[in-house]
């Protein structure tokens, strides 16, 4: 597995006319975020021996492993990749990350095109961990703070759902009717709170990392990683609860 540049080398550029009015991806804060949202992760990868998910566009297979297991999985869109990776780490196929070894990938440039990213991902993983459940709990791409993150987000999220029914029923008299929601809102601003500060915490170590590098994605990340846990959440919850037929 190879790591990505921001920007393509100048001879694969097209003439500065074709250029005009395209985005500079070295530019655009989503995609230098995204590039160091990558690096975090080859961190991650880094010190481990061996790994069991390669991306598509850093990927070199063996023609013939690849053959022999009929390659990817037609059915299963945004994280082919993981499905064909995880498939082979079960055969007891070796796969290595080679830091040295570097390929060229235009990021997301646009917050919008990020999320939508990240909720399909999301969303097709959700498939592929029905097939590989132990997966769910760890795979050696997707750091745990991620997944600590998301619940968090959930966490808050519920405790705005304190909140409203705490409103609602203050506004309709029903407090003193049930007596466990006489202090739902107050609940719900505490856990949504908590959840905040918990998640800002978690945020640090990326904030720490990335300020060294570009401190306009240093400041931005908190939001950043804030959107990209809910839009995560969501596709996670969309997936397992509504499953396309082929993938099942």
């Amino acid at each position: 597995m190879a790591r990505p540049n921001l920007r393509p080398p100048a001879r694969t550029s097209p003439p500065h006319r074709l250029q005009r009015g395209l985005p500079d991806p070295a530019k655009e804060l989503v995609a230098r975020f995204v590039q160091l949202e990558y690096e975090d992760k080859y961190d991650h990868l880094r010190p481990q021996p061996t790994i069991d998910f390669i991306d598509t566009y850093s990927a070199a297979y063996r023609r013939e492993v690849l053959l022999a297991n009929n390659g990817f999985d037609e059915n299963i869109f945004y994280v082919e990749d993981q499905e064909l990776s995880f498939r082979l780490a079960a055969q007891g196929h070796q796969m290595v990350f080679q830091p040295s070894a570097a390929v060229y990938h235009l990021h997301a440039h646009t917050l919008w095109g990020y999320l939508r990213k990240k909720y399909y991902i999301a969303y097709w993983k959700a498939q592929v961990t029905r097939r590989f459940p132990e997966r769910a709990v760890r795979d050696s791409h997707t750091p745990q703070v991620m997944k600590v993150q998301m619940g968090l987000m959930a966490l808050m999220g519920l405790g705005l759902g304190w909140i409203v029914v705490g409103l609602v029923a203050t506004q309709f008299g029903a407090s003193d009717l049930f007596g466990v929601l006489l202090d739902a809102a107050t609940l719900g601003w505490a856990t949504c709170g908590v959840a905040l500060l918990l998640f800002l915490l978690t945020t640090l170590p990326f904030v720490a990392k990335a300020w060294g590098k570009d401190k306009a994605v240093a400041v931005a990340a908190p939001l950043l990683l804030a959107s990209r846990a809910l839009a995560l959440s969501a596709g996670v919850v969309m997936g397992l609860l509504f499953p396309p037929k082929r993938a099942r």
